[in-house]
């Protein structure tokens, strides 16, 4: 399915029928039987691997246009409202647009062009639901759909149909190199399975377009740097069955490479800001499982723009502080960090988690990364506290195998802040 049509587009589709889309005189929408004749064509390109209506150009390829709305409802928005229950089951993959105007536009100036746009839907065979009535696309035309020809739908082996909904980001950290500060971006999905099977493996796959920003070094998938966030199933491929109507949550993350001249002022960082985003950063989603892929959806960067300021950069950088009170961002400290072999086969391991200048977190989660002496990391001990309000701290106390932390260098540890919700 389409981002958007054109008049130009619209213009530019063959004469005649075809299988893959059906022309509509603007008449239609004045009919007393509109729904009713509108049902006929989605049941057909839904259960005929799904196609367009356009809606306000006559069969001579004539724009004659449909009133910009319904009542005081927009058309688009009126259809969008209706469609679904026009037929059954209830059809969930389509999208309907508003045709963008050409400059010499043929489009009467009260009027509107609209095209539905039908997905290949994973619950076919769908029936006109008033006339009861399976239809199909043969020689383009809409026909009612024979017994063999619903068979076959009924029988055929249905892919998993998965759909990913960012629904949260955040900046998880903030690094300082050589000649700018390296941020990784956090993204969680809802990814849900409208399917009739079950995905077996999946992931939500978050790649750039933009090759120059990926030969600049400016987008990282992969290889992020070593102290980097370390998630549960973060980039990995999900080997845990998604049924069919369920949905669960994914987290992805990517870096961006600022480089600005000085690291640690507040102007640099925001020019370097400015200019990454002034660029066309091209990040897009997909989900993925076994046998199947989306299409590409844009991540906008204006998504971008309210969780990557240069306030919260230079809040999420580490301090420059002595080990004994390690900074992890967004306003969380960990103090008095003490590691005790204990003769058990276990370490001891205490430490306070102090809220200095943060804000009330209902729940947060941290890492403190141990590393050994050529600043390898080794063990990434997770850390997750239930409300923690600013000014608050609470110390813990823990044991960890002594093979975790084999060849630990306690300078070396680092404390990065993971996610917190207010």
């Amino acid at each position: 399915m389409r981002e958007k049509w054109t008049e130009q587009e619209i213009l530019a589709l063959p004469k005649g029928e075809h299988d893959y889309f059906e022309r509509k005189s603007g008449a239609l929408y004045d009919d007393l039987q509109f729904r009713e004749k509108l049902a006929k064509p989605i049941s057909a390109l839904a259960n005929s691997g799904g196609g367009h209506i356009i809606l306000g150009v006559e069969d001579s390829g004539e724009i004659d246009g449909v009133p910009k709305n319904k009542s005081k409802t927009p058309t688009r928005e009126y259809l969008e409202q209706i469609i679904p229950d026009l037929v059954d089951p209830s059809l969930s993959k389509f999208r309907v647009h508003e045709v963008i105007r050409s400059p010499d536009s043929r489009i009467p100036e009260d009027k509107v062009v609209i095209v539905i746009d039908i997905g290949d839907s994973p619950h076919a065979p769908h029936q006109a639901r008033k006339e009861k009535t399976y239809y199909y696309r043969p020689g383009g035309r809409s026909d009612k759909a024979p017994h063999f020809y619903l068979e076959a739908l009924w029988n055929r082996a249905i892919k998993p149909e998965l759909t990913a909904t960012p629904i949260n980001f955040s900046l998880l950290n903030a690094t300082n190199h050589d000649s700018g500060i390296f941020l990784e971006i956090g993204i969680d999905f809802m990814v849900e399975n409208s399917g009739r099977n079950a995905a077996q493996y999946w992931l939500v796959l978050v790649e750039c377009q933009n090759q120059k920003l990926i030969e600049s070094g400016k987008f990282h998938f992969k290889d992020l740097p070593g102290n980097s966030i370390d998630f549960v199933h973060r980039n990995k491929t999900m080997r845990t069955p998604l049924l069919p109507s369920l949905s669960k949550s994914y987290n992805a993350a990517f870096g961006l490479n600022l480089k600005p001249c000085d690291n640690t002022n507040k102007e640099a960082i925001g020019d370097a800001l400015d200019n990454l985003f002034n660029e066309d950063l091209g990040i897009v989603y997909s989900v993925a499982c076994e046998n199947t892929r989306s299409e590409d959806l844009p991540l906008e960067s204006t998504l971008f723009k309210k969780v990557i300021t240069t306030d919260k950069i230079l809040w999420s950088l580490p301090s420059n502080q002595k080990r004994t009170s390690l900074y992890g961002g967004h306003g969380i400290y960990c103090n008095q960090l003490s590691i005790y072999d204990s003769g058990t086969g276990y370490f001891d391991i205490t430490y306070v988690i102090e809220n200095r200048d943060g804000p009330n977190y209902s729940y947060l989660e941290a890492h403190l990364i141990f590393k050994d002496g050529h600043m390898r990391n080794i063990y990434k001990y997770p850390i997750i506290i239930e409300h923690l309000a600013k000014g608050v701290s609470r110390e813990i106390k823990d044991t960890v195998e002594l093979g975790c932390l084999k060849g630990y260098y306690l300078d070396n540890t680092e404390f990065v802040f993971l996610t917190g919700k207010q």
